[in-house]
């Protein structure tokens, strides 16, 4: 069975996770609090393997975050942003010598107010000539051509 780990630096948060995997009957998953904003070093989760990472960072992006997710090297990442510069800065470094590849980017309006967020999706699989959707950035619908 699949794993899912959830990683957030806000205690609140975690323990709404929880409650709400309890109420949703999920068991496949775990919670941990850690401060992204700092290179996780030898922290467990940080050792192991990931198919999909899904990174919504704050505004100052994850640039401490960027080598631990080069290391892990998961089959997909989709990376979400509220700010351009940052998402600009943190792709180009993903992406530097061919560790990962820019499959697709778009732009959301999700909210009134800071008004876009932008998805991204990396992979290390081949490059493919495929118009992604919103929906499929994360990989769990098949592109369309």
């Amino acid at each position: 069975m699949a794993q899912v780990t959830g990683i957030e630096g806000d205690a609140a948060s975690i323990e709404c996770a929880r409650h709400n995997a309890q109420l949703n009957g999920i068991a496949n998953a775990e919670f941990l609090r850690a401060d992204l904003a700092h290179d996780p070093g030898a922290s467990a989760w940080a050792r192991r393997r990931y198919q999909l990472i899904v990174l919504d960072p704050p505004r100052a992006g994850a640039a401490a975050l960027v080598p631990t997710l080069l290391r892990l090297r998961p089959r997909r990442l989709c990376y979400i942003s509220c700010d351009a510069a940052t998402l600009a800065r943190d792709a180009r470094n993903l992406c530097a010598d061919s560790k990962l590849e820019l499959l697709a980017a778009g732009v959301l309006d999700m909210f009134p107010r800071p008004a876009i967020s932008s998805p991204s999706r990396c992979s290390v699989d081949p490059p493919r000539r495929y118009a992604y959707s919103c929906a499929n950035l994360l990989g769990t619908r098949k592109a369309t051509p």
